[in-house]
């Protein structure tokens, strides 16, 4: 198809429907096995413009994502993308093309220039809701307002604040 021509394809992957996903330098794209037709990925438009370096499915049929940018889990029955950085435990975001391994186990190995991160998806935890972020700090160089107020009001001259957030959420 026309789609995939000068997209300078790295990896490939089946789905569990028998779909070719197909990573390349300008983003995730799926060959249907019943329409010969190549399209950009559903849900997965945030990968666009990243160079996808290898792909791997999981046990429950999510496609696993190494970029030059982190790792991405597309979860297939939702059409949607999750994002996993070095903020998640990721040592190294930017991953080498077509350096993967999938065990027996379920276990998911990724590969860069110096190290390899490895996985199993079903360790990984559910997405947990982020708690309730608070204004703690509201502050001009002439005057500390009230974090509780429910608005400010600054003279026109006074073009220069400070703003402080915080999650007050104690677990781990």
């Amino acid at each position: 198809d026309g789609i995939l021509r000068e997209t300078g394809i790295n990896a490939i992957c089946e789905t569990t429907e028998g779909d070719i996903v197909v990573g390349s330098q300008s983003g995730l794209y799926v060959c249907r096995h019943n329409s010969h037709t190549a399209t950009a990925l559903p849900g997965a438009e945030a990968l666009k413009d990243l160079k996808i370096m290898a792909l791997a499915r999981d046990a429950e049929g999510d496609i696993w994502i190494s970029t030059v940018k982190g790792i991405w889990q597309y979860r297939s029955r939702e059409e949607r993308l999750i994002s996993h950085y070095g903020s998640n435990g990721i040592v190294e975001d930017e991953f080498c093309s077509g350096v993967f391994f999938d065990n027996t186990s379920g276990t998911i190995f990724f590969g860069t220039n110096s190290t390899v991160t490895y996985f199993n998806p079903n360790d990984i935890g559910a997405e947990t809701a982020v708690g309730k972020v608070f204004l703690t700090r509201f502050a001009t160089p002439a005057k500390v307002y009230s974090p509780f107020a429910d608005s400010f009001s600054l003279p026109w001259d006074d073009n220069s604040f400070t703003v402080q957030f915080s999650l007050l959420d104690y677990k781990n």
